[in-house]
C-alpha cells in the first residue's frame, strides 16, 4: 500500500505538507519510518521485525533510491500495516521528519538500516513517552555506548541557563512525538536552511531543540553496515560541519529572542533564563531494560564521579561542542573511557550473566543503582539482583533499598529481613541476591550505598520478577 502522493512533494512545499495533518487526529500506537537507500536486506529484515510488534500501528519505508520501486512483495508485513513511499530523489535523512509529520498517530519510532532494534525495548520507548508524566519530553533516543559517552560529553550549558543543549544521533532509534516533528520542519524552514543542510537534518533537531536530549543507552542488534553514508574521517568532517551549521543558527535563533524579534517557534526553548542544575547525564547513566512485558530502565551514578569535574561553559565558549567533548576526554582518561565501553550499565540488564557492569573505583557513599518500571507496581514482586561475592556484601552490609512513587520521595524497605544474599551452586562465582517487595503502587526502586566499602562493584544482572 502507498502512501499519499502528498508525501513525494519536494521540500520547498513543507508547509503544505503539514498542513494536511490536523493537530489533534492523533491515534494511539506508533508509526515506524524507516529509509531504504542501499542495503534493502536490512530493511527487510528491520520491516519483519517491526510489523510483528502491536504497538506499532503502520510501518513507512521511505525508498530514497529513486532506480528501485519497492512494492508491498519486497516485504513481510500485513498490507494494512505497510505503507511505501517511492521517492523521485533522495530525500536523505529530511524524509524521516517529512514522513512522521504526516503520520496519523501520536508517536513515530525512527531508526536506520542497520541495527535491529528488540521490540520490547520499542515497547518500553512508548511506555515511557506516553506517560503523562513525561508529556513536556518531545524524544528518547537510543545510543550505543559509544555514542551515549560521545552525546555527554558534548553536552553545552550555561550557568545562567540560556545555553542547555546537546548533540544525539537518530539513527540508532528514536521515538519522538508527531508535534517535535512538525515543529522541527517550521522551524527549519523559518531559519532558511539550504536544501543540503534540510537534508542532513539529523544534524540539526537535537541543537535547535534546546533542551538537553533524553538517551537510553541500548547495545541492538548491528546488521550489515556495507555502504554506510557515514564512512571515515571525511564522513566524521561533514558531521561535525553540520554540527557546526546547527550551533550557528541556534546562536543567531537565540540572539533574535533575546530581543525578542520575529522567529516564535514552539520547537526552540528559548524561556529558560534562572540558572540551571548540572545536566542529568553527568549525574546519571540511564540504560533500556531487555526483556519483560512492560518494559523497564536502569539508572545508575557509579563510574561518574569523573564527570562531576566538568566546569561549566562559559557564554564565549558555549557553542564550541567539538572542543567540549575533547577537553572532557581528556579530563576523562582513556583508560576511564575504555572501561564505560567495556563494562557498561547495558550488561546489567542485558539477559545474560556472561556480561557485567563494573565499577571503575571502590563503591562510595551516595552510589545507586534505580530502576524504573514506568507504571505503579501493585502485586507482590521480588527483586533480583546476580553479582559476584564482593558486590554480595556491597548490598547486604552497605546499602539500603527504598521505594518511590515519583522518583522524587522515597520509602526505604527493611531489608534487613526481607534481603538474602545466597552462592549460585556450580557457578564458583554468581551470588544471588533478592529483596521480596509488597505491592504498594510504587514504580521506582532503588538501593543506595551509606558508607564507602573497599569492594567494587560487578553486576550481571538485575530485575524485577513478578510483574
Amino acid at each position: 500500500m502507498l502512501l499519499s502522493p502528498l508525501l513525494l512533494l519536494p521540500a520547498v512545499s513543507n508547509a503544505l505538507l503539514l498542513s494536511q495533518t490536523p493537530a489533534d487526529s492523533s491515534v494511539p500506537g506508533v508509526t515506524a519510518v524507516l529509509l531504504n537507500w542501499a542495503r534493502l536486506h536490512n530493511v527487510v529484515h528491520i520491516v519483519r521485525n517491526l510489523c510483528s510488534e502491536e504497538v506499532i500501528r503502520t510501518v513507512v519505508v521511505w525508498n530514497n533510491n529513486p532506480r528501485l520501486h519497492l512494492t508491498r512483495h519486497h516485504f513481510e508485513c500485513p498490507e494494512r500495516k505497510l505503507h511505501i513511499v517511492n521517492s523521485p530523489s533522495n530525500d536523505y535523512f529530511q524524509a524521516r521528519f517529512l514522513a512522521c509529520s504526516s503520520a496519523i498517530t501520536e508517536f513515530c519510532f525512527i531508526q536506520d538500516d542497520d541495527y535491529l532494534v528488540r521490540t520490547d525495548v520499542i515497547r518500553s520507548l512508548y511506555a515511557y513517552l506516553s506517560s503523562p508524566a513525561h508529556a513536556n519530553t518531545s524524544t528518547v533516543h537510543l545510543l550505543p555506548p559509544h555514542e551515549y559517552l560521545s552525546t555527554t560529553l558534548r553536552t553545552t550549558f550555561t550557568s545562567d541557563g540560556t545555553v542547555h543543549t546537546g548533540f544525539a544521533w537518530l539513527g540508532h532509534g528514536a521515538l519522538l512525538r508527531r508535534s517535535a516533528s512538525t515543529q522541527f520542519l517550521q522551524l527549519l524552514g523559518e531559519l532558511g536552511l539550504s536544501d543540503w543542510e534540510m537534508k542532513m537534518a539529523d544534524n540539526y533537531y537535537t541543537i535547535l531543540g534546546n533542551a538537553f536530549p533524553v538517551v537510553w543507552m541500548d547495545d541492538g542488534i548491528p546488521l550489515d553496515g556495507t555502504g554506510a553514508f557515514t564512512v571515515g574521517d571525511e564522513g566524521d568532517e561533514r558531521n561535525w560541519d553540520h554540527i557546526t551549521r546547527a550551533l550557528r543558527y541556534f546562536e543567531r535563533r537565540l540572539h533574535r529572542a533575546e530581543k525578542n524579534t520575529g522567529l516564535d517557534s514552539s520547537y526552540m526553548r528559548t524561556d529558560i533564563t534562572r540558572t540551571l542544575p548540572r545536566p542529568p547525564a553527568f549525574d546519571s547513566f540511564t540504560a533500556v531494560c531487555l526483556g519483560g512485558k512492560h518494559g523497564c530502565t536502569i539508572t545508575s551514578n557509579i563510574n561518574l564521579n569523573a564527570l562531576s569535574t566538568f566546569p561549566l561553559n562559559s557564554s564565549a565558549t558555549a557553542l564550541n561542542m567539538r572542543a567540549h567533548e575533547e577537553a572532557r576526554r581528556r579530563i576523562l582518561g582513556p583508560e576511564r573511557a575504555a572501561w564505560l565501553l567495556q563494562h557498561p550499565l547495558t550488561n546489567a540488564v542485558d539477559l545474560s550473566r556472561a556480561s557485567a557492569f563494573r565499577s571503575w573505583q571502590s563503591a562510595a557513599k551516595g552510589d545507586y543503582v534505580l530502576l524504573d518500571l514506568f507504571a505503579p507496581v501493585r502485586t507482590p514482586t521480588m527483586m533480583l539482583f546476580v553479582v559476584d561475592a564482593p558486590t554480595a556484601r556491597i548490598i547486604q552490609n552497605a546499602s539500603v533499598f527504598a521505594l518511590s512513587q515519583d522518583g522524587a520521595r522515597w520509602v526505604g524497605l527493611k531489608s534487613d529481613t526481607n534481603l538474602q544474599c545466597l552462592s549460585v551452586q556450580g557457578t564458583g562465582r554468581d551470588w544471588e541476591c533478592t529483596l521480596h517487595v509488597q505491592g504498594t503502587d510504587w514504580r521506582f526502586v532503588r538501593v543506595c550505598v551509606v558508607h564507602s566499602v573497599q569492594e567494587r562493584w560487578t553486576i550481571f544482572d538485575v530485575r524485577v520478577e513478578g510483574i
